[in-house]
C-alpha cells in the first residue's frame, strides 16, 4: 500500500512540474512576442517590458493563439500601426521559436 501511495505522489508531483513548465515556457513566449513587437514598431525597452505583460495576460484567457493575435492586433492599432495577419502570426511564431531556444527541457 505504501508504494502505491508512493507511486501516485510521484506521479503528482511530475504533474505539477510539467504544468509549471508550460506555464514558464507560455509566459516566456508572450514576453519575447512584446518584445519582438515593440522592436516592430520602433518603440522602446520600457514599452516592450509592458507589451510582454499586457501579452502575458492575454495568454491566460483562452487555448491557443487566438488571444495573443487579437492583442497584438489591439496593441498595433493603439501604436497607430497596422500589422497583417501574416505579419501578427511571424511575430508569434518566432517568439516561439527564440523563447523555445531558452527553455530546458524537463
Amino acid at each position: 500500500m505504501r508504494d502505491a501511495q508512493h507511486q501516485s505522489s510521484g506521479f503528482q508531483e511530475k504533474f505539477a512540474h510539467e504544468d509549471a513548465f508550460q506555464f514558464q515556457s507560455a509566459t516566456r513566449m508572450a514576453r519575447t512576442a512584446g518584445t519582438i513587437l515593440s522592436l516592430r514598431l520602433g518603440r522602446s525597452e520600457q514599452d516592450a517590458t509592458c507589451f510582454g505583460d499586457v501579452l502575458v495576460l492575454a495568454d491566460l484567457t483562452e487555448d491557443g493563439d487566438g488571444d495573443l493575435h487579437r492583442t497584438i492586433k489591439e496593441v498595433a492599432e493603439a501604436s497607430d500601426a497596422n500589422l497583417s495577419a501574416s505579419e501578427i502570426q511571424s511575430i508569434i511564431e518566432e517568439a516561439r521559436l527564440q523563447s523555445a531556444a531558452h527553455s530546458i527541457q524537463p
